[in-house]
């Protein structure tokens, strides 16, 4: 599979709360709609922990919704 764009999900440029996994969820899933992560693209929960600035379990929580889903 294709790897995550670094482009894909833009980090912060200002301060803000602390990601929670809905955003992150939300986020995510809005770069999948619109195509700024292609099909195939491996999400992978350490390099999402450090675009979002949270814990691998936050990105876990997220990722399984979206697999839910």
């Amino acid at each position: 599979g294709a790897r995550m764009p670094s482009r894909a999900i833009p980090r912060e440029r200002v301060r803000r709360k602390a990601a929670t996994p809905e955003s992150i969820y939300e986020r995510v899933m809005n770069a999948i709609l619109s195509h700024q992560l292609p099909p195939g693209t491996q999400l992978v929960e350490e390099r999402l922990a450090a675009v979002f600035g949270v814990s691998r379990t936050q990105v876990r929580h997220a990722l399984a919704r979206l697999a839910h889903d």
